[in-house]
């Protein structure tokens, strides 16, 4: 069974990257309080963005690691 995916993106070096609707909810907003879940909300686009088009990948050997710099209200 196919888990309910919110999005899929594919990074510069062609990584394809899921975020699920289970890990938005209980990981990204669910972890968090009210206000706190709300401005994630809000900030999913610019995380997109950055994973899409980072300035720079750092590979930390478990894991990548995407840089970017981004203007927040």
């Amino acid at each position: 069974m196919d888990e309910d995916i919110r999005w899929s993106i594919t990074d510069p070096l062609g990584n394809k990257i899921v975020l699920k609707t289970s890990t938005f909810n209980e990981h990204i907003i669910g972890d968090h309080g009210n206000k706190d879940g709300e401005y994630r909300k809000m900030l999913e686009p610019s995380a997109q963005l950055v994973l899409a088009s980072p300035s720079a990948i750092i590979n930390d050997g478990s894991r990548k690691i995407y840089y970017d710099l981004i203007a927040l209200e």
